[in-house]
């Protein structure tokens, strides 16, 4: 059941969004792929420590073959009403004990891809908690003063781009606008409101 959050720019919040987080999360540690701590954020090493995998359309790859990934992101196209090749492949971030994702914008880094080809920039982010620490952890836009505390199963969809301006800006200060989609995963037990 999605809730508005915020309406300009719309934030929603799924709470419900799937009830096999737990699932969900065994096979993504299963498959493996992973990367090293700080491998989530390429583009600015110095924001993040948390490590990440692409799930990428690749015959024989662990991670395309496994049917409970395959179902989420069946599910994940639905809400957005998109076919998967309009759509980057899955991408999955693993925060240990402190890790982190500091402030950044989701388009950030990507001026160079056309905006008219079927992928594009990347214009919204689904992001789903597939796992909640006992205390803290959040993902927080804090130009808007706005946290969604981490809860196993809860999605959170928001825009980068308007509809009329589709080129990504480059580092957070030429932002204008999309400062305020400007977010962070803040680590398990140090939320921050």
């Amino acid at each position: 059941k999605p809730s508005l959050l915020n309406s300009d720019p719309p934030i929603v919040v799924l709470d419900e969004f799937t009830t096999a987080a737990a699932d969900i999360a065994a096979s993504a540690e299963r498959v493996g792929g992973f990367g090293s701590p700080g491998s989530s954020c390429a583009f600015n090493p110095s924001t993040c420590n948390s490590s990440s995998m692409s799930c990428l359309p690749v015959d024989g790859s662990a991670c395309w073959e496994d049917p409970t990934l395959r179902d989420l992101e069946k599910q994940m196209l639905e809400v957005v009403n998109l076919p998967a090749e309009n759509c980057e492949p899955l991408r999955f971030v693993r925060y240990r004990s402190s890790q982190s994702f500091g402030p950044h914008h989701d388009a950030q880094g990507q001026s160079g891809i056309p905006p008219h080809t079927p992928g594009g920039p990347r214009v919204w982010t689904l992001y789903v908690f597939l796992s909640a620490p006992d205390a803290g952890g959040a993902l927080r836009f804090p130009a808007l003063n706005l946290s969604v505390d981490a809860r196993a199963g809860r999605a959170v969809l928001w825009p980068h781009l308007l509809d009329d301006d589709l080129v990504p800006a480059d580092n957070l200060q030429s932002l204008g606008f999309f400062t305020v989609t400007v977010h962070e995963c803040i680590p398990n037990g140090t939320i921050k409101r």
